[in-house]
């Protein structure tokens, strides 16, 4: 009786959607009703203009500082694969291959070691506010739960994972109140003392490296 009841309601449903607009409104009202509701919205990274978070006392303004002094070549927010857009900033270049990347803040190491196919070999840290993480690393240097200060080294610049085939660099992701909440990584780093002139050149945006 009961799954009879549900047939009848059904197709007095479809009887009526038929009545106000024909297939097509069907079609519109069943892909929105028992498709569309289980979709996950697409995650889009937060881009706010400034985000207030703590430091310490070493580095840049903040107590930030660069995981590199490098130029950042792939800025947070350019158009990647598949519709996606940068998650993070990408700093290096070929002069900096094998070079330290080091912490950006105080902080405490999250995970470090192999990450997956596009991050490659990667070390996370919590700053208590906030998490940043370094992808791409040819070596990695520290070990959960390491607590770590700003500029200490965590691995070496390389271009492991799906950075592979492009220029060394650090793609490093900032996430304010924890992970997926990515912004701008420039917003709190001091910026880039060129000390070579003409090491790397800026990639244009819409170009894939990596992550």
């Amino acid at each position: 009786m009961i799954a009879r009841g549900i047939w009848l309601v059904l197709l007095v449903i479809v009887l009526v959607q038929l009545q106000q607009g024909g297939i097509r409104q069907l079609a519109v009202w069943f892909v929105n009703h028992f498709l569309n509701s289980a979709a996950a919205p697409p995650k889009v990274p937060t881009v706010p203009g400034k985000v207030q978070l703590g430091g310490g006392a070493a580095g840049g303004a903040g107590g930030w500082t660069r995981p590199l002094n490098a130029p950042t070549i792939s800025p947070f927010g350019v158009p990647r694969d598949g519709g996606r857009t940068h998650e993070g900033a990408d700093i290096g270049g070929r002069a900096w291959k094998g070079k330290a990347v080091g912490a950006v803040r105080h902080g405490t190491v999250l995970r470090a070691g192999w990450a997956d196919g596009r991050c490659g070999l990667r070390v996370a840290v919590d700053h208590g506010d906030a998490e940043s993480i370094y992808c791409h690393l040819d070596r990695v240097d520290v070990r959960t739960g390491d607590k770590v200060d700003p500029g200490q080294q965590l691995g070496t610049c390389g271009n492991t994972g799906n950075a592979a085939g492009t220029e060394p660099h650090v793609h490093l992701e900032i996430h304010p109140g924890g992970y997926k909440n990515p912004v701008d990584p420039e917003q709190f780093l001091p910026p880039y003392a060129a000390t070579r002139a003409g090491a790397v050149e800026m990639i244009p945006e819409g170009v894939p490296v990596g992550v």
